[in-house]
């Protein structure tokens, strides 16, 4: 394994490093494949690792944000949120990286209290490379850091060198890692037509179903739960009574980072509204509003019997919440990969390269242990023609997905290619001499 030199399984031979964001994740759950074994429960426990110290930096965070009882609900609602119930145990660096975020929020915080460098400013500059760095669009995410030196030097804090140790940070290891792997084999994060195609920010910006999906559907569903947009708004109550109060600047500072989350899902465009995932810097933040909410309505429903079981109750609504809205992801709808990948272990050798016919680019790769190229066909099949110019010898072709162009590729394979096993999920053709 090289760290400076990622490689992905659908590039085939290319031997440039893969165009991926920074592998620190990738290499956590390679180590944990060397270290027990090829299993996808090590990649989803370094995930869960990860999810389990972002709720214990969310509550370290919180806890000087809106004190001790709230911080503690904050984070057991958190745990509680649809979305990083089920994201942070998927093989995904989310997890590391909302965790990072956290520490870097947190020590920001403490380094413009303390004025220490070390160890604050080493690890707010540290987290807040990292994040951006596992995730990229996370780097909208840092604009609630230069909001706590404003708070505390007004327009006066351009001129510390705190703000520039902090952005140049951040920056400088972003653009040395892209700068790196700027000319690498391209991947996902590489399509033509990215800011028209992926972001189209225009067409999602105009369209109603947009802001409906993100903030109508998605955020008291996913990311609090419809009892913790209860807790949610009462949070928001309470902190706006507080926000010339003794904790003043913590709210204050709340509500930055809420406009800063909400600013980001929206920038993200219709890559944030298609991935679900997008959203999930929404859930410490809602945590916390929702841990102060339901630490305001314990203070002052706490005389009466009746409201008392009705907090609890609506505190216990909400993992079943959780529960009963996400339970159908946990279907997998793949499970013809591991025939395939038992077919394709008869036909081929390790080192021989595939080509898969699919939109979900590294998925069946990873289970048929092979490498090689993906992509959906069309029936001109110029990109199947490029990779076979390029290694390919056998093609795996999905045929119960209708948004991968069987119905109208499968004909032309059949004419042009040798059938080596067929299957009612799935194709195998050999790509080397074609019939006839």
């Amino acid at each position: 394994m090289n760290f400076f030199h990622p490689r992905v399984d659908f590039q085939g031979n290319d031997p440039r490093p893969a165009k991926t964001q920074f592998p620190l994740y990738s290499y956590a759950v390679a180590a944990a494949y060397r270290l027990f074994g090829e299993n996808d429960s090590w990649g989803r426990a370094v995930s869960a690792l990860f999810g389990g110290l972002s709720a214990v930096a969310l509550y370290v965070f919180a806890r000087s944000l809106v004190g001790e009882g709230p911080a503690l609900f904050a984070a057991l609602a958190y745990c509680a949120i649809p979305l990083r119930v089920y994201f942070m145990r998927a093989v995904m660096p989310e997890s590391m990286a909302i965790f990072f975020l956290l520490v870097c929020l947190h020590s920001s915080r403490r380094w413009s209290q303390r004025g220490d460098f070390f160890p604050w400013g080493l690890s707010a500059c540290a987290a807040g490379a990292m994040a951006p760095l596992l995730k990229l669009p996370y780097l909208m995410l840092l604009l609630p850091v230069p909001a706590v030196f404003l708070e505390r030097d007004g327009w006066g804090f351009l001129r510390k060198k705190e703000a520039w140790i902090f952005s140049g940070s951040a920056l400088a290891a972003v653009a040395a890692w892209y700068g790196h792997i700027v000319r690498g084999a391209g991947t996902l994060m590489e399509e033509k037509g990215l800011f028209l195609g992926e972001m189209d920010w225009l067409g999602q910006w105009t369209s109603l179903g947009f802001w409906t999906t993100h903030f109508l559907s998605r955020f008291p569903e996913l990311l609090t739960t419809y009892p913790g947009l209860v807790f949610f708004f009462a949070g928001g109550w309470a902190c706006w009574k507080a926000k010339d109060g003794r904790r003043g600047p913590e709210t204050r500072f709340l509500g930055v980072w809420l406009a800063a989350t909400a600013a980001y899902i929206v920038l993200c465009g219709k890559y944030g509204r298609v991935h679900q995932y997008a959203s999930l810097p929404f859930a410490p933040v809602n945590a916390v509003f929702i841990g102060a909410g339901i630490a305001l309505l314990k203070e002052r429903w706490g005389k009466s019997r009746a409201l008392t079981a009705l907090l609890w109750s609506l505190v216990l609504a909400m993992p079943v919440h959780a529960s009963l809205r996400i339970r159908h992801w946990y279907r997998s709808d793949d499970l013809w990969v591991f025939r395939a990948a038992s077919r394709v272990a008869e036909v081929s050798g390790p080192d021989d390269l595939f080509y898969v016919n699919s939109q979900d680019q590294p998925i069946a790769l990873y289970h048929i242990r092979r490498r090689g190229f993906v992509g959906r066909l069309t029936p001109s099949l110029d990109r199947l023609e490029w990779a076979r110019g390029n290694g390919a010898r056998f093609l795996l072709a999905p045929t119960h997905v209708p948004e991968d162009n069987w119905a109208e590729v499968g004909p032309v394979l059949d004419r042009k290619f040798r059938v080596l096993v067929r299957d009612p999920d799935f194709t195998l053709y050999e790509l080397g001499r074609e019939k006839g």
